[in-house]
């Protein structure tokens, strides 16, 4: 196929400014003067002021994409693939459609991105493919959205390969990226999978705060964020090996890139496979001497009950295992603390301290609690709501989690 070029040293009226399509551009083509918007190079260049070699980085990215769809399509079969965040097509290739197309004839691929010069841009570049591949503009802040144009061009009934490469850093923390990222997962049927890279701070904190504020100066949001945060991202998907990795060791092809350093990409990815829902089950664990804890998925709400007599030396263990099933879940929690017989003040106020967590994740931890539980909050004067009905818990979670989807 036979196609058109790109030429974005002259870009259109309306263009003056760096975009998160144009950087990426920009750092790919290194100083090729021809192949990212001045702004963009620019700011490139600035980047590279900092110490990082942004060359680099989106290199390996790519890299990492063309694998792990690669292997999407060629291990896992799956044969349309869900596009967020694409950017500008890479000219020459591969890119995510062509790469599909040399393994499956029957390939859907669905292009997504907030920037109207990139549609523009695919427009072009897709112009033989028409009925197979097209792009739409649509905003991952708007999951629902994008999941409107997905049904209209996907079929839903078969697995769906969901890309986020090298876009959730450009969501704020108040924007609620796991939860706009859980959207689009619980939509795609069982058997699909997530592909997604993001930066990272762990190697070099200092010089990434800068780079984020180089950013901001141009009115770019960026976040970077820790190995433990991208983690949560992929909660409820059974990981690929190598897991969640920087992005150059996934699938690590030549001794010329295993000679590369995390520190020098700053980036980590990983693939994400949606299992098929199995029917809600219980777990259940002794915490010390005399309290139980169990953990149950009911209405596709998480419910954690514990029993028993709570006492001090059971404070620890029970602030640790909430603390990781709590993380561990997507939405609201429902704390079912009805079956209590004995509640250390201590133990109490671990509870107290991971609700207030939750709250500044933006969800939201639900209690019940009978006559010890209301009367030792009576005691150490805090008032908070407690469900009277398990029922009643479950529903405002319920009701908690399609509020944050409008």
């Amino acid at each position: 196929m036979t196609q058109p070029k790109h030429d974005r040293a002259h870009p259109p009226a309306g263009t003056p400014t760096p975009s998160t399509a144009g950087l990426y551009d920009a750092y790919q083509h290194g100083e090729d003067a021809k192949a990212a918007y001045t702004a963009d190079r620019d700011v490139a260049r600035r980047i590279r002021g900092l110490g990082l070699d942004p060359q680099l980085i989106a290199t390996q990215n790519r890299a990492f994409v063309i694998r792990a769809v690669d292997h999407a399509a060629r291990n896992l079969n799956i044969n349309q693939f869900l596009d967020v965040g694409c950017g500008f097509p890479a000219d020459p290739g591969p890119n995510v459609h062509t790469i599909v197309e040399n393994i499956h004839s029957d390939s859907r691929i669905l292009y997504v991105d907030h920037d109207p010069i990139v549609r523009a841009h695919a427009d072009a570049l897709l112009h033989s493919h028409t009925g197979t591949t097209t792009v739409v503009q649509a905003d991952l802040r708007d999951p629902d959205a994008i999941l409107s144009e997905a049904q209209r061009f996907l079929d839903f009934t078969r697995p769906i390969g969901l890309l986020l490469a090298a876009v959730v850093h450009f969501l704020q923390d108040e924007e609620q990226p796991h939860t706009l990222v859980a959207r689009l997962v619980d939509a795609l049927p069982p058997g699909s999978t997530m592909v997604l890279s993001h930066a990272t701070d762990d190697f070099a904190p200092l010089v990434m705060r800068r780079a984020e504020a180089l950013l901001a100066g141009e009115r770019v949001q960026a976040r970077t964020r820790s190995r433990t945060e991208i983690a949560r991202l992929f909660t409820g998907l059974s990981l690929v090996e190598p897991g969640l990795v920087p992005v150059h060791q996934w699938h690590q092809p030549d001794a010329e890139t295993a000679a590369i350093t995390p520190s020098e990409v700053h980036g980590y990815g990983a693939t994400g496979i949606k299992l098929a829902l199995a029917p809600d089950t219980t777990s259940s664990e002794q915490l010390g001497h005399g309290a139980r804890l169990s953990s149950r998925s009911e209405r596709g709400v998480l419910i954690i009950s514990v029993s028993g007599m709570v006492e001090e030396r059971e404070t620890a263990p029970l602030r640790d295992r909430l603390d990781t099933l709590m993380g561990e879940a997507r939405g609201d929690v429902v704390l079912d603390l009805t079956d209590v017989q004995f509640l250390d003040s201590a133990a109490l106020g671990a509870v107290l301290g991971l609700r207030l967590r939750m709250d500044t994740d933006r969800r939201e931890l639900h209690l019940l609690g009978g006559a010890p539980v209301r009367k030792l909050l009576r005691i150490m004067g805090f008032t908070v709501p407690l469900h009277a009905e398990l029922t009643q818990a479950i529903a405002a979670a319920q009701s908690q989690r399609k509020r944050r989807r409008r």
